[in-house]
């Protein structure tokens, strides 16, 4: 079974709160729900772990939980392995996950995504930024903000283009 990790976020500047038993305790019925079985059985057959967040606003209050897996290898510099429910907090910050785009062994670019917007940033092997693709809106969009593409968001596109 895959882990469950809570993540708590609020606004850089906010006051540092721990989470509330109650909020922790909600959170585990969540993620043990008949709804969240389906998520967390596909997580487990990919090797992710499921994280929960909670994002809070200023004064603490919950604004939104969120759902996503994330590679299990990320998280055990933060959990021991053999933990099934892990509790992080964090504030101020998004987590982001960087991939690397590969061809023969040679780097060719790289990926940033998980920026709140549903953004990600793509970058060459100088690590110059060449674009950046949303997959909220499926565009594709290069370093000056030209559309590339107006039906996917392929980072491919961006790297090895001729300008």
């Amino acid at each position: 079974m895959p882990r469950v990790v809570f993540k708590f976020s609020r606004p850089a500047g906010a006051p540092k709160k721990p989470p509330s038993a109650a909020m922790t305790e909600a959170l585990q019925r969540l993620s043990e729900a008949e709804e969240m079985r389906d998520f967390t059985a596909k997580a487990h057959a990919q090797n992710r772990n499921v994280v929960v967040e909670v994002f809070h606003s200023a004064d603490g209050h919950p604004l939104l939980i969120h759902t996503a897996t994330v590679c299990r290898k990320s998280l055990e510099h933060l959990h021991p392995p053999d933990a099934n429910i892990s509790t992080l907090t964090r504030g101020g910050k998004m987590p982001l996950e960087k991939r690397y785009i590969r061809k023969s062994g040679e780097i060719l670019g790289s990926v940033t995504s998980g920026f709140s917007d549903e953004s990600s940033v793509v970058r060459d092997e100088h690590n110059n930024i060449v674009g950046r693709v949303s997959d909220r809106f499926h565009t594709t969009r290069d370093d000056h903000g030209k559309l590339v593409s107006t039906n996917t968001s392929d980072p491919g596109l961006l790297i090895d283009r001729k300008k």
